[in-house]
């Protein structure tokens, strides 16, 4: 369990017409999204979801995915000792895992492209125009990997005259950040934008081996948008962007304690001076944590007007390099007792992502009885891994028990196996859909809402794996496997809304979500392996208002869900030959039921006040237990049931405040004062529930 976390923050911020957005009359801004697939105001469609704009982020110190659960109630995001088991969580719903044959559960959007894995998004955010948290499942719009919600991510466009903008900014820990964009027309049909951004940041961790800081980070992107209208009804979007990060990340912090011998007597000695425990905030690792990723893409958005209607087609490609280091031992010493706890374990991997993905839509012309959104999508993955885990451990001893109670190891006198497995895998996904959804306009208040997906998903991989000399801790045997399986599958989205005054609407809807089937393609993958994950399906009902009040002023909206995921892919805890090793798996029914609010409120003109409340109670219902089991197995499996969610904070407050001081004298700046409060209550880490 994760102990309560409580973040508050003050900062003062100089910078060149910088804020919140704040109306003519100090009210709130209209806020536009494209959460439908079509450009919307956010107050009036039956979504539930969080708009940040780039001034928002801005205030709140928000500079890259990890930290946006910082203004997100409803967000929570894992990183893990890799970035591609790094996960979003929203609702208490998402998939980690180091599995290249599961997708996340929450999809990742950059400008309309669907991002493969969510470690492809730990970028620092570069010339954002805004961001949009659709909640709950949005597989019908948006599809492939959204059974949970979407992150979506929309950057700037090329401005009508010539502009440009730079800051810097530095804090708490040697944390330090850069950004520069220009950006301005080329000739009377086309404009260009070029952004850049950097980021190093000390790391949170202390390594009491070579005493530096580690879960630090070094980072730099580059991104380029160029945007033609050759005609007026015609626009040509092209997009390039390119990033590299350097991460001394992530050591595993350790924040409990074990109660047996092994761990007190011989474990915890090697890791002094670290003492585990819920304010740990050390390691002790001799093999220093590595991350590098470098991410690229480009993609060519068409957009033509046809007879009133928009034809839109986004064609794009991407890759991802990611090189991870890890001390799997997690302290610095080890070999030095015949103990399980006592070995030495290194890690270093590779992987090489690639994408390919093109959709086409047609949008009817808004404001029309019937409104509608119908397309087509491919998708097509290729991804190559390497890894190889290194082990030492002392088997046998002929030295007497010493007051540890176990047998110490010396060269001469002792067993040593020194062993290490090699591993390379490829994993592929192929993805084809159709969809639409459409609104009627009943009345000048009332509205039905219905859509559909129908889905085809394939995975196929190969994957070898070879020891020397022998299986190991956490190694398994030599494997050469091969094998792939398909699945057609639905998602739907049925609904109504009512506009029960000119600025207050309710809604009112179920979404059918779906994910879909998985493969355990991971390092110490087995013949036990081959059997293919179901796909994972959810049945959501929400209920939900949206209004604008006191003058526009005050905007509070609301929403109350329910989600069951039945066939929800997780991750569980396995012992392989005495070491741990996770393990992906259809762990059965879950259920996500909660109450969201967010609010912004300007009760005066220059100060903004906004946050949000989630209570969310995420839980198992009924756990997947196989019906080979032994009696006694089946009720160690079946005591799941009823247990919470992993990475599921029953609650989670937001606040944040931001106040522009008066000033006079015609000063080409606002200084604001902007102040922010997070707490998040206790959470698991393991569906498993081990501490």
């Amino acid at each position: 369990m994760k102990k309560s976390t409580l973040f508050v923050g003050a900062s003062i911020a100089a910078l060149l017409h910088t804020g919140f957005a704040f109306a003519q009359n100090g009210g709130i801004e209209e806020i536009i999204v494209t959460a439908q697939k079509r450009a919307e105001n956010v107050q009036t469609i039956p979504v539930a979801v969080s708009v940040f704009s780039a001034k928002d982020l801005a205030a709140a110190g928000i500079t890259n995915i990890d930290s946006l659960q910082q203004i997100a109630p409803s967000l929570t995001f894992t990183r893990r000792s890799t970035s591609q088991a790094s996960a979003l969580n929203i609702r208490g719903i998402g998939t980690q895992s180091f599995a290249s044959g599961a997708e996340p559960s929450v999809s990742t959007v950059l400008d309309g492209v669907v991002l493969g894995r969510a470690g492809m998004a730990l970028t620092e955010f570069t010339d954002i125009a805004r961001i949009e948290i659709l909640r709950g499942p949005q597989a019908t719009l948006f599809g492939k990997n959204a059974s949970a919600g979407v992150v979506s991510i929309i950057t700037q466009a090329p401005a009508d005259s010539f502009e440009g903008t730079a800051s810097v900014g530095y804090f708490e820990g040697n944390e330090k950040h850069a950004n520069v964009n220009v950006s301005g027309p080329l000739g009377d049909k086309a404009g260009v934008r070029l952004a850049g951004v950097y980021s190093d940041f000390r790391g949170n961790a202390y390594n009491f081996f070579n005493n530096k800081w580690a879960n630090g980070s070094r980072k730099i992107g580059l991104r380029g948008k160029l945007v033609a209208d050759p005609t007026d009804d015609f626009k040509i979007t092209f997009s390039l962007d390119h990033s590299y990060a350097h991460d001394d990340c992530c050591g595993d912090v350790l924040g409990a304690n074990i109660p047996n011998a092994q761990w007190t007597n011989v474990f915890l000695p090697q890791l002094a001076p670290v003492v585990p425990g819920p304010t740990n905030t050390a390691i002790k690792n001799d093999f220093t944590p590595l991350e590098k990723d470098t991410n690229q893409g480009a993609s060519l958005q068409l957009d033509w007007s046809v007879a009133d209607h928009t034809i839109t087609s986004i064609s794009a490609y991407r890759r991802w390099k990611a090189v991870q280091h890890r001390d799997g031992d997690f302290h610095a010493t080890g070999a030095n007792y015949v103990a399980a706890l006592d070995i030495l374990q290194h890690d270093v991997g590779e992987t090489r992502f690639k994408q390919y993905s093109e959709e086409l839509r047609l949008a009817s012309p808004q404001g029309q009885t019937v409104e509608y959104v119908v397309g087509g999508f491919l998708w097509h993955t290729n991804n190559d891994d390497v890894f190889e885990r290194s082990v030492v451990q002392c088997t046998a001893s002929t030295l007497p028990a010493d007051a540890t109670t176990f047998q110490p190891c010396r060269a001469g006198a002792s067993t040593f196996l020194v062993t290490s497995g090699p591993a390379a895998w490829n994993t592929q996904f192929d993805n084809s859909a159709i969809f639409g959804q459409g609104t009627i306009n009943v009345s000048d208040k009332a509205r039905l809402i219905a859509g559909g997906r129908y889905i085809h998903d394939k995975v196929e991989f190969r994957h070898m794996r070879t020891n020397n000399p022998s299986p190991g801790p956490g190694i398994g045997a030599p494997v050469s496997l091969s094998g792939q399986t398909s699945k057609n599958g639905w998602s739907g989205k049925f609904g109504g809304q009512f506009d029960i005054a000119d600025d207050v609407m309710t809604y009112a809807t179920y979404t059918r979500g779906y994910k879909g089937p998985a493969i355990n393609v991971f390092y110490n993958m087995s013949a036990n392996n081959l059997t293919p994950i179901s796909s994972e399906t959810s049945d959501a009902y929400e209920a939900g208002f949206k209004s604008r009040l006191a003058d526009n002023r005050l905007q509070l909206n609301m929403a109350a869900y329910s989600q069951k995921y039945k066939g929800f892919q997780a991750n569980s805890f396995v012992l392989l030959n005495g070491s741990v090793i996770t393990n992906l798996t259809s762990a059965g029914t879950v259920r996500s039921r909660g109450i969201e609010t967010e609010f912004v409120w300007t009760p005066v003109n220059d100060l903004r006040l906004s946050g949000g409340y989630t209570y969310n109670v995420g839980k198992i219902v009924a756990y997947n237990c196989p019906s080979t089991l032994s009696a006694a197995q089946l009720a160690t499996c079946q005591a799941h049931n009823g247990k919470p969610l992993p990475f599921a904070p029953k609650n989670k407050v937001t606040l944040l405040g931001d106040w522009r001081l008066p000033i006079s004298g015609g000063m080409p700046f606002n200084v604001n004062l902007v102040s922010s409060y997070v707490y998040t209550s206790w959470a698991n880490f393991d569906i498993d529930q081990t501490p």
